[in-house]
């Protein structure tokens, strides 16, 4: 066995301690709640209970860990519904139906309602509470129907036992599944609800909860007027504290209603009837909290998109206004919407000038038709970089200017961003530089420019006249292909690292053809700005009067 598979195993070994772990804790967990349930609540059938938490368990489970703890789920309703009934075989098939419920439910929740923030959205949360009923109905499907085949219970009593499974389940999928998920797996961003105001809330629902079930309201008010008191409470929850405040007051009152109606107070009455009435309405105001919920964070959404967007305008402004080149943002029509103060100084109109203008304002008019094109923005538009024409200022001056455009897709449609240069003293310096170049060119005398270790790195026409070497031909080789044999290289080599500028002098130096010269020469060192020499100007005059 190589080292690496030897690590492979281990690591195989640890995974699947890690997670017979997890599923045996999760079996236990859910064990004790289910058969706690059964316990409390299963009354028409004693494996029918009315108030089902360990679906919304399980369903939360699934969602915040994965869907490898179903085996959690299948032996914690197995050992739950074997400790009730004693039958194997008929707790296997419920303890399937069981499963495929909070699978069926994590996998639709998954697919289609956004996961762990099925809740932050009116449309997800859609989906959720769709996912949930159906896959109750599942359980309650498989369920009954094994109870009625094994004779755990009667045919006739299937439609109660339907109604009263797939309203347990329900419940547990709507408001004890959410309340686990919004408590462990908040959402961002958070509504702004502060510490004080939900202690007021907690009381307010306790107070709320004690009333609708004190006799003296309960006996004088009709049930589905008392349903309607923890309206206000769950739409307060929801408003200032999201899916996770809509939940827990959900959740608070519900706990006080099915203990209230266990003992035989409040106004569903008694029995199993009173407790799907409650679960009835209990599911109902879940769902009605979890959309509250889902609107608020959807509308906090929107905030903080808006916040984020006027953010990013701002960073956007700030970058348009520092950019040392003048900048100009083009509707798809060619209008002026944004510029920057050095737009304005370099045109001389302004900013409110600017924005009442059309790009083609600011080009001579004889170009205007030329270049039009250059300002219009298509989708499939590459930036447009160092294009050269000419700017029209508000006096009627023209300067040339170069011009690198792009394209931005905004929200408002396809804009055009223009960065603006006046190169003007670019070109006054490229006019200079031609000037000298031609003149060099032009001159009879060689004139040779080499780097400091005697690189040949220009040479003129005068040099190709006089030495017969082609600018190809010399550039690129050493200077030292021009020293005669009673020249020391040196004289060329040396000079250029030294500051000071050698006068003419008479030399004799040796064409291409092997014939040598007499010359009068001169080195001057060409200076960087901190006065260091990089380099050295040679130039070289025949000396016609002498005999070689």
């Amino acid at each position: 066995m190589t080292a690496r598979s030897s690590i492979q195993d281990a690591v195989l070994r640890q995974f699947t301690a890690r997670l017979v772990v997890q599923n045996g804790t999760f079996a236990a967990i859910y064990t004790a709640i289910a058969f706690a349930s059964l316990r409390l609540f299963a009354t028409l059938n004693a494996s029918a209970s009315p108030v089902w938490p360990p679906t919304g368990l399980a369903i939360a489970a699934l969602l915040l860990w994965g869907r490898r703890l179903w085996p959690g789920v299948y032996v914690g309703a197995f050992a739950a519904n074997f400790l009730t009934t004693s039958t194997p075989i008929s707790s296997l098939a419920i303890a399937a139906g069981n499963t495929l419920e909070a699978f069926t439910c994590a996998y639709l929740v998954t697919r289609f309602a956004n996961r762990l923030n099925a809740f932050d959205t009116p449309r997800d949360l859609g989906i959720f509470v769709a996912a949930g009923l159906t896959a109750s109905l599942i359980s309650a499907i498989a369920g009954v129907t094994t109870l009625a085949v094994s004779g755990l219970a009667q045919w006739s009593l299937y439609t109660p036992l339907l109604t009263t499974w797939w309203l347990g389940d329900a419940s547990g999928a709507l408001i004890v599944a959410p309340l686990i998920m919004s408590f462990l797996q908040p959402s961002r961003p958070t509504p702004s609800g502060k510490l004080p105001e939900l202690g007021l809330l907690v009381l307010s629902t306790f107070i709320v909860g004690q009333l609708v079930f004190a006799p003296v309201i309960f006996s004088s008010i009709s049930a589905v007027r008392l349903g309607f008191a923890v309206v206000p409470i769950i739409v307060w929850a929801g408003l200032r504290f999201g899916s996770r405040g809509a939940t827990g007051t959900t959740s608070l009152f519900s706990t006080i209603a099915v203990w209230g109606t266990l003992a035989g107070l409040g106004p569903y009455g008694v029995g199993n009837i009173a407790l799907l009435s409650l679960q009835f309405s209990m599911t109902l105001l879940a769902t009605m909290g979890l959309a509250v919920g889902a609107v608020v964070h959807e509308r906090l959404d929107a905030q903080e998109e808006s916040r984020k967007a006027r953010e990013a305008e701002r960073r956007f402004e700030t970058l348009v206004e520092s950019a040392p080149d003048a900048m100009v943002i083009l509707d798809g029509e060619g209008r002026i919407v944004r510029v920057n103060t050095q737009t304005e100084n370099l045109f001389g109109y302004t900013r409110q000038e600017l924005l009442s203008l059309k790009a083609d304002n600011l080009i001579p008019e004889r170009l205007r038709k030329e270049h039009a094109a250059e300002f219009q923005a298509t989708p499939k538009r590459q930036a447009s970089m160092g294009s050269e024409l000419y700017g029209l200022r508000k006096d009627g001056s023209e300067f040339p200017i170069e011009i690198s455009i792009s394209s931005l897709q905004t929200d408002s449609g396809l804009m055009t961003s223009s960065s603006i240069r006046d190169i003007t003293e670019r070109r006054r310096i490229q006019e200079e530089r031609a000037r000298l170049e031609a003149i060099v060119e032009s001159s009879s005398d060689a004139i040779i420019r080499e780097s400091l270790d005697g690189t040949i790195v220009s040479w003129n026409r005068g040099a190709e006249r006089m030495f017969g070497y082609t600018s190809s031909e010399a550039v690129g080789q050493k200077v030292g292909i021009l020293s005669a044999l009673d020249v020391n290289e040196s004289e060329f080599l040396g000079r250029p690292k030294q500051d000071a500028r050698i006068l003419p002098r008479n030399s004799r130096l040796a064409r291409k053809d092997g014939r040598v010269i007499d010359v009068s020469l001169s080195i001057s060192p060409i200076l960087d700005p901190n006065g260091r020499t990089i380099a050295a100007t040679i130039i070289v005059q025949e000396n016609r009067g002498k005999k070689n």
